[in-house]
């Protein structure tokens, strides 16, 4: 397990800023990440982040008016009370990408990952 402390609001309500969660690094051996697991990401500017798995590989993801689509279906998201502020027409996911986010979607960044930067999966 690796700790991990949240710094920032992107991730609020769920974690919030200051808090130290736990990451399994080993989470990913076997299984491939599914939509709504929130995972520690590596950026490209060698940053650590948690950030939620809203698009999976091969996926068109697009936001219009607040909400997110996947393949041009509504996507439900329990986990947010926040609308998305920007509207896209769409993202094609290439075989090897994710699509991530935080939960408070008025101040987060939404982007596009591939799957070595993944860390692994947030269990605590």
């Amino acid at each position: 397990l690796l700790p991990i402390r949240v710094t920032g609001q992107s991730m609020q309500p769920n974690y919030r800023d200051g808090s130290i969660n736990f990451i399994n690094t080993l989470s990913y051996l076997r299984n491939k990440p599914q939509r709504g697991e929130v995972v520690a990401i590596l950026t490209t500017q060698g940053e650590v982040l948690l950030k939620r798995i809203v698009g999976l590989p091969g996926e068109q993801i697009s936001f219009w008016q607040g909400h997110v689509y996947v393949n041009g279906k509504l996507l439900d998201e329990p986990y947010t009370f926040s609308r998305i502020l920007a509207s896209h027409r769409g993202t094609r996911l290439g075989p090897d990408q994710y699509f991530v986010a935080g939960d408070n979607r008025p101040i987060t960044a939404m982007v596009v990952i591939k799957s070595d930067q993944i860390l692994g999966r947030v269990i605590y």
